[in-house]
């Protein structure tokens, strides 16, 4: 592997292909799969802001780079996958319903994604099913709706459910 230290030496980030917006965009949908469950309403009267959803994943994909330079070529993988996209949605408010406040919807929508992404993680690394508490979900949804939280934290909170 070539190794850079000078700015000069990294290409610039190009636009992204195809191929990987329709990844992000099916793992988006896959983590969603039981938002309609989960928020107890019609979702399909809900907008999605194409700009909005397109910026989240170029950002995810800027930060992959992030990893494969600063953690030595080590990939970022599905858990923090999903926590930047939960990152994102909380900041970039993508989604809209009509007699719905846009921060109260994205911050569920954001909660599901987080939750299934810890669902997801566990069972397929470690075959086992994750139990997260009432309790602990209300608390990271006051989270995401009124704390200040850092893509960091958000990964980190992901991680630290999935040693539990």
């Amino acid at each position: 592997m070539t190794k850079a230290s000078r700015p000069e030496d990294f290409p610039i980030f190009g636009s992204l292909g195809r191929d990987a917006i329709e990844r992000m965009q099916k793992t988006m949908e896959r983590l969603l799969g039981n938002l309609a469950t989960v928020l107890q309403f019609d979702t399909t009267k809900i907008i999605m802001s194409k700009p909005a959803i397109f910026e989240m994943i170029e950002r995810v994909e800027k930060r992959r780079v992030y990893f494969h330079v600063f953690y030595d070529g080590d990939k970022m993988g599905e858990l923090n996958e999903g926590s930047l996209l939960c990152y994102w949605i909380l900041k970039l408010h993508p989604f809209s319903c009509p007699g719905t406040e846009s921060d109260i919807l994205n911050a569920k929508i954001a909660l599901c994604l987080f939750t299934n992404t810890i669902y997801c993680y566990l069972q397929d690394t470690h075959k086992k099913k994750a139990e997260i508490s009432g309790k602990f979900v209300k608390d990271i949804y006051y989270s995401f709706r009124y704390r200040e939280l850092t893509k960091e934290s958000i990964m980190m909170l992901a991680a630290s459910l999935c040693m539990a």
